[in-house]
């Protein structure tokens, strides 16, 4: 333990000492300010020095809301996977250290990820980070990390910072890409190359690695229908996306796929979860199954339903798409994406498009259907959807 006296000098030794020792991993999460306050016994304001050099020598990384991680970091403190902080004023720094980016140039320069993350259990964003990371390693650009916070205002401050900072290229994980169309346009017409990840631009050509949405949804909707389900809803809560149309594409070309019905009152869209409209699905119209848009919708209807004495899977299957944390601890039947390749190929196809001018493009990666406790045979129909439930 470290003294009251010692200087942040010491907690940045010993620190340092101990992301050598492999007690925290790169990209792994280290204590929060408070945390280390109390640790060390001195204030947070001195830990929050203490941090702020060690962002400074490139051994860790902060991320707005989210805390402080170790930055890939090899022992005796080199860096050896080239991401640098990406705090709120790293933007007025990208023209510093930023190179031409022209095809056939030395590589170098500053590469932002923007990227919005949704909560605690959602261990997609470090994933991608990940992925990245092992991309840029070694090959003479630094990546920063700027967080969105899922609002599309803060979105587009980070984009506008890019157009002007001279960045060799930039990763875009949107909140909604829609909203910000224009600027991520304009970032091309600037010569700035950009790979959105997950959801592209519906309109206008971009280059874009995601998931096979489409796919993921059929093979779930069809594996629900094979356990008997015929009045399957599906729900979904979030800003419509590229992601979302390909999803309720899939689930709708199950039903044609297996010669049945598709029913539009069973698909329920609205940005905001609505469950009295999941209510009126089960008594009204005998829902057997939920195919939900994502783990946390998934989750939180698993939660509500049994909260109304619902029993999963008895009474009613859910499932949802991502298998990341929530997922597993729920219990949940999925579609697991492959978080961390999605940032590796992400990164790939970004320095294409830096070091040799490469084209637009578009790459689906393979889903997996996880099979968990939330999805079980059909009950018998006719009785009006799960007893509990009452309009």
């Amino acid at each position: 333990m470290i003294s009251s006296t010692t200087k942040y000098g010491g907690i940045i030794d010993d620190l340092t000492s101990r992301m050598d020792r492999g007690e925290f991993i790169p990209t792994g999460r280290i204590p929060s300010e408070n945390e280390l306050s109390r640790d060390y016994h001195v204030s947070v304001m001195t830990v929050r020095k203490a941090l702020s050099e060690l962002v400074h020598q490139e051994k860790i990384f902060r991320v707005q809301g989210k805390g402080s991680f170790v930055n890939g970091v090899a022992a005796g403190g080199k860096n050896a996977n080239g991401i640098r902080a990406g705090d709120s004023n790293a933007g007025s720094s990208y023209a510093a250290v930023s190179r031409a980016a022209k095809p056939g140039a030395a590589p170098g320069g500053i590469i932002p990820l923007i990227i919005f993350c949704c909560d605690d259990w959602d261990n997609s964003f470090m994933n991608i980070v990940r992925g990245a990371q092992t991309c840029f390693s070694g090959r003479g650009y630094s990546m920063t990390i700027e967080c969105n916070q899922e609002d599309a205002q803060t979105e587009a401050v980070l984009l506008e910072r890019c157009i002007h900072s001279g960045v060799a290229g930039v990763l875009i994980y949107s909140i909604n890409p829609a909203a910000n169309a224009g600027k991520i346009m304009a970032m091309e017409e600037a010569g700035i190359p950009v790979v959105m990840v997950d959801r592209g631009l519906e309109d206008f050509p971009c280059t874009l690695v995601s998931s096979h949405n489409f796919d993921g949804l059929y093979r779930i909707t069809t594996y629900l229908i094979g356990l008997g389900h015929r009045s399957i809803a599906y729900f979904a809560n979030e800003v419509p996306t590229s992601v979302h149309a390909e999803r309720l594409r899939g689930f709708k070309a199950a039903f044609t796929r297996q010669g049945l019905e598709y029913r539009e009152e069973l698909c329920a869209t609205a940005p905001a979860i609505q469950m009295e409209v999941l209510e009126e699905m089960i008594s009204k119209h005998g829902v057997t199954a939920v195919a939900c848009i994502s783990d946390r919708v998934a989750a939180q209807v698993s939660d509500y339903l049994q909260a109304r004495g619902c029993r999963i899977p008895e009474d009613i299957s859910v499932t949802g798409f991502d298998d990341n944390e929530l997922g597993r601890y729920a219990n949940l039947t999925t579609m697991r994406q492959n978080f961390r390749r999605i940032g590796e190929v992400s990164a790939e196809k970004l320095l294409e498009r830096v070091s040799q001018g490469a084209g637009c493009s578009q790459t689906m990666l393979p889903v997996e259907l996880v099979i968990r406790g939330s999805t079980g045979p059909a009950r018998a129909q006719g009785g009006g959807g799960c007893c509990a439930v009452k309009t």
